[in-house]
């Protein structure tokens, strides 16, 4: 049967992929099948028994010197990092974790291999026996990303930075304990904590924080032993031999990429280190040309992903300037281009658009900042790169910075020169080989989605959302995303956050604009996007896409964003075509606006949204206006409701109609509380 899927495979697949790929990934396959037999007879091409590096007591990677800085800065200062650093790690001493915004209490024998909500538990058996089909199980509603964010073991560092902290040894004791009963319950190569090379990598980084983190405290000689290391080496075997690659990469490739580089330097004796260091390396100054564009964009087609590849590429730039190995040049300014996207796409509220998929990947994960603010990456390009202040206003310095920051690169943090808020929120900044623009005035925010559908037109974790918007007015989001519901735990949910209707823009007929494929788990497919004008210094973006190829006589979908004087926005759409057609358009408020209501005889929209006053005026009183309940997933899966304005009309085409956006400050009387901000320490019960 495997045989035959993977015959099918090809056969598929020749048209659409290079030869060279293909016959690439036949010889790794048959490879793979041999290491099956090999375990058939109880061997294992992974498992290392001469891994017998004694444990050195001086980290291999972590400047401590800046790490234990920071630690002494947020304690004089008062910096509320360090109470929430405890208290993850006493959370974690009582076996309570957050996964995807869902607090679970486990066992002291922790079920590697089961999806908590449901119970489900996906079968044991060496790796190369898994197929697709197996761990996408569309026949139970589980989601395998659950123990898999588990098994990366990023709770390891939190409880070892902890220990640094206090010097209390049950942060270490627990450390070692969960350590422990990983390694008994997943012998390398075998059940589903190996199955993807991307969360080896994830773990791999995880154990080697931890073990620099503990140098020169009481738990380090308990922690890294013989045993560790040779876990960290059977790591470093499977990686080598398990790189998961495509003909156009992602951050899966990436992040095995950096796990081989961490695993590389820290075991810089073992016989085969060389080897990882080497592939690392070479791939790595390949792959930051390869999966961003020339100005920065990452090609994911999503900005939490956008975060992560550039996290991973930050870690490596780490690495190799702390052991003295050249990433400079090319690599180097690419990823301040990724650094200065974040800059651009960070909102006046100090946090990220959701758009794309956004399954909350990170490298490592020891910051109190809410999971969708990305503005401590910043702060650790500015260190690294020793540049000017990139404009965003309140760059942090968290533990999450302290980590990837050397001496040097603190001291020129600390003595950098603060940016007003008014500096950095007025720039219109645009991405044209990316395909994202935005629009800036002091408080007023509003950006714009006119690229492909990601991995360059192939898809994977972009969404329907092109020509779509998320708005900020004074300084108070007020259209937002829909963001990102789990990958397999409901297919129909999934679909629907991938549609183009759980997006600010119009849709035709009730369709969307490209047909969803099917394979595996749904995403979306390619539709052509033009950028018809942009003109930042006037405010003024025009894009159009040519979608809804299915739906007779449409010919294009035109959207013009104004940044008015006031601050303000004006959304001016036109579809072009002929014939009658019904027309819709979704504006998605943002949880934080309250109160709305529709004026039907004015087609006009009034609300509350912090302390400001919010007006959508439609420029057609033939479009009616209603207000509908919307999910959205301000975290991966983390499901909540809002409020959406839908307008309706059915009309003959061309049609074209304006909507106006504006908000004034009121006088409050009694403080709006403002809507929660989703930070790992506020987990939510796990949604239905």
């Amino acid at each position: 049967m495997a045989l035959l899927e993977h015959l099918s495979y090809f056969l598929r697949e020749i048209p659409k992929r290079r030869l060279g790929f293909l016959l690439q990934r036949g010889w790794d396959e048959i490879l793979r099948r041999l290491r099956h037999v090999l375990a058939l007879f109880g061997g294992n091409p992974y498992a290392d028994r001469l891994a017998e590096q004694a444990p050195r007591a001086e980290p291999r990677i972590l400047d401590l010197a800046a790490v234990d800085r920071v630690i002494d800065l947020a304690q004089r200062h008062g910096n509320e990092e360090i109470a929430a650093l405890l208290d993850q790690a006493d959370r974690h001493g009582r076996y309570e974790f957050e996964i995807f915004g869902s607090t679970y209490q486990l066992d002291r024998q922790i079920l590697w291999d089961q999806d908590f909500p449901t119970d489900y538990r996906w079968p044991r058996r060496f790796h190369t026996r898994y197929r697709y089909a197996d761990l996408i199980d569309l026949q139970h509603a589980t989601d395998i990303k659950v123990p898999w964010e588990l098994g990366r073991l990023q709770y390891l560092p939190v409880l070892s930075l902890a220990h640094r902290v206090t010097g209390d040894k049950r942060h270490a004791a627990v450390a070692r304990e969960l350590f422990d009963c990983w390694r008994r319950e997943n012998p390398v190569g075998y059940g589903i904590q190996w199955v993807v090379g991307m969360d080896v990598a994830l773990r791999a980084i995880s154990l080697v924080l931890s073990a620099d983190l503990l140098t020169g405290t009481p738990g380090f000689e308990r922690f890294v032993d013989q045993q560790f290391a040779r876990t960290l080496a059977e790591h470093g075997r499977f990686l080598f031999r398990n790189i998961e690659y495509s003909d156009i990469n992602g951050n899966h490739h990436t992040s095995c990429l950096v796990g081989l580089l961490y695993l590389g330097v820290w075991l810089d004796d073992h016989r085969e280190a060389g080897a990882w260091r080497a592939r690392a390396v070479e791939g790595l100054k390949r792959e930051i040309l390869l999966q961003t564009y020339p100005d920065g964009v990452c090609h994911e087609g999503s900005i939490p992903y956008h975060r992560l590849v550039t996290e991973l590429f930050l870690h490596a730039f780490f690495v190799c300037r702390r052991v003295g190995i050249d990433l400079e040049g090319d690599y180097r300014t690419r990823l301040e281009g990724m650094l200065e996207f974040i800059a651009a796409y960070t909102k006046p509220t100090g946090e990220a658009p959701v758009w794309g998929d956004a399954d909350d990947g990170r490298v490592h994960k020891l910051g109190s900042q809410p999971v969708n603010d990305h503005r401590y990456l910043l702060t650790i390009g500015e260190g690294l790169f020793g540049r000017t202040p990139l404009p965003v206003p309140a760059a942090m310095l968290s533990l999450d910075t302290a980590l990837l920051l050397d001496t040097a690169a603190l001291d020129h943090v600390l003595r950098r020169p603060g940016v007003s808020e008014l500096e950095a929120d007025s720039t219109s900044r645009g991405f044209d080989e990316g395909g994202f623009f935005i629009l800036r005035a002091p408080g007023s925010y509003c950006m714009i989605d006119c690229g492909d559908i990601g991995l360059r037109g192939r898809g994977g974790h972009g969404h329907y959302d092109a020509l779509s918007v998320e708005m900020v007015l004074l300084g108070e989001d007020v259209l937002t995303d829909t963001g990102c519901a789990a990958y397999t735990r409901s297919m129909p949910r999934r679909g629907l956050s991938l549609s183009a209707r759980s997006h600010n823009a119009a849709v035709l007929d009730d369709c969307e604009p490209a047909p969803l494929s099917l394979n595996r788990w749904p995403h979306a497919t390619h539709y052509p996007t033009e950028v018809v004008h942009w003109s930042p210094g006037q405010g003024a973006f025009v894009g159009r896409h040519r979608g809804y190829t299915a739906v007779e006589d449409f010919d294009a979908y035109q959207r013009a964003v104004h940044l008015c004087k006031g601050g303000g926005f004006t959304i001016t759409d036109e579809l072009q075509g002929s014939g009658v057609h019904n027309i819709k358009w979704y504006f998605h408020l943002a949880e934080g606006v309250s109160e709305p209501r529709v004026d039907k005889a004015r087609a006009r929209l009034t609300a509350l949204t912090g302390s400001a006053a919010l007006t959508i005026q439609c420029g057609s009183l033939e479009v009616d206006l209603s207000l509908v309940e919307s999910p959205f997933y301000p975290t991966y899966g983390l499901k909540r409701q809002r409020q959406c304005l839908v307008g309706t009309i059915r009309t003959t085409l061309p049609f074209k109609v304006s909507f106006e956006f504006s908000a004034t400050q009121v006088v409050e009387t009694c403080p709006q509380k403002r809507a929660p901000s989703t930070a790992r320490s506020s987990p939510a019960p796990p949604s239905s």
